[in-house]
């Protein structure tokens, strides 16, 4: 049985999850530094001592929060994770409290002792950006020299350990003729490659990361390499439109949380506005009664006044924070998912209008950032598997 059927234990386990406001999984940033600075991130490189980042014992009393509210699924993340240096102590505390660990790192700083303390952690997996297939183009894309080795060494010394790892590549102008050779360097190295074309503005507004997308031959190209046979990309066209409608846009504040280096809490990753920060209040009252979560939770794709009438929502997925960062409402439209869905539509042959962008091209207010010669698409396998091209 395949992991993402609905028929799926861990998937039914999702399911109730959601309905029940479970904090199954939840995403932790120990911080906002990093010994990179790759050109499409979305966050803003702060070091910690100049945002007051979180002590190793604020983390501790976190992590037992999340654990009582019902949370399974840990990742720690950054910034660059391996960066602080009570990384392990922390990942350690949070095994011995059960959670099932992942890891998030660019892989640079993986030394002998760094790979033999991950291994020890047991962690489910591994994941490690790869920005391009030739170091000339890796640390071009992270902007330091000599980045591409190290992170092939961190990355070898993992699999010496038999650690599971997945590489993950943000597809872009500057590394998209190498998605290829990105796909034979995993499989020498024994690892999955995930490749991830929707660039979205950084958390501070900006919109710069947007401009840094392929061309949209190249994202016709990307799609129909990977997409193969499958006409339909295994998208959403096998869920009623009225289901659809009457469904939640994502698991963001229902079933998944992100916790920042500050002890923010939100909704995602890219959820710009604080529910409740835990230097101040415990987790359990910012879950339970941040009026924000009310709001998200109520909401369903049919609450979009936009998006409910578009005929492109089979292959759109309405996003809340991408909405809230790009127009300051949560109920959509967000213009990047607008652009998005006309070039996933005309990938999967069946090219039609956005709602939202007619209307402005109506009114003759349909703008491109200066830049920006693409947009972002993202398309799912049938097996479940997301992926995300760009044009």
């Amino acid at each position: 049985m395949a992991i993402g059927s609905p028929e799926h234990p861990l998937s039914q386990a999702f399911a109730l999850a959601e309905d029940r406001y479970v904090p199954l999984s939840a995403l932790v940033e120990l911080t906002n530094a990093c010994n990179v600075d790759c050109e499409h991130c979305y966050l803003d490189l702060i070091p910690d001592s100049k945002i007051g980042a979180l002590a190793t014992e604020d983390w501790r009393r976190i992590f037992r929060e999340l654990k009582a509210e019902g949370c399974l699924f840990l990742t720690l993340s950054g910034g660059e994770l391996l960066v602080r240096k009570d990384w392990y102590e922390l990942a350690t505390y949070a095994r011995r409290l059960g959670f099932a660990l992942r890891l998030y790192t660019n892989g640079t700083l993986i030394d002998d002792r760094a790979a033999d303390r991950i291994r020890d952690l047991k962690p489910l997996g591994v994941e490690i950006s790869l920005l391009g297939g030739i170091a000339l183009t890796h640390d071009a894309v992270v902007r330091r020299r000599g980045a591409f080795e190290k992170t092939l060494a961190g990355i070898r010394r993992l699999r010496e350990r038999k650690v599971p790892v997945l590489l993950k590549c943000v597809v872009m102008r500057r590394n998209a003729h190498e998605v290829d050779t990105l796909r034979e360097l995993g499989q020498r190295l024994g690892c999955e490659v995930y490749f991830d074309l929707e660039i979205s503005p950084k958390n501070n507004g900006s919109i710069e990361p947007t401009t840094l997308a392929p061309e949209e031959d190249v994202f016709v190209q990307a799609a129909r390499n990977v997409l193969g046979d499958e006409p339909d990309g295994g998208y959403l066209d096998g869920i009623p439109r009225a289901e659809r409608l009457a469904s939640a846009p994502c698991g963001a504040g229902r079933r998944t949380c992100h916790v920042g280096p500050t002890g923010d809490v939100h909704a995602c990753t890219q959820w710009t506005r604080s529910l409740g920060n835990l230097r101040h209040t415990s987790f359990h009252d910012v879950w339970h009664h941040s009026t924000d979560l009310a709001l998200i939770r109520r909401t369903r794709i049919q609450d979009f006044p936009v998006c409910a009438s578009c005929e492109l929502l089979n292959v759109c997925a309405p996003c809340m924070a991408l909405s809230l960062l790009e127009q300051g409402t949560i109920d959509g439209p967000s213009p990047t998912k607008c652009r998005s869905a006309e070039l996933r539509a005309q990938a999967l042959g069946r090219p039609g209008r956005s709602a939202w962008l007619a209307q402005q091209s109506h009114l003759g207010e349909v703008s491109v950032p200066a830049g920006a010669s693409s947009v972002l698409v993202g398309l799912r396998r049938k097996d479940g598997r997301a992926l995300s091209v760009s044009s």
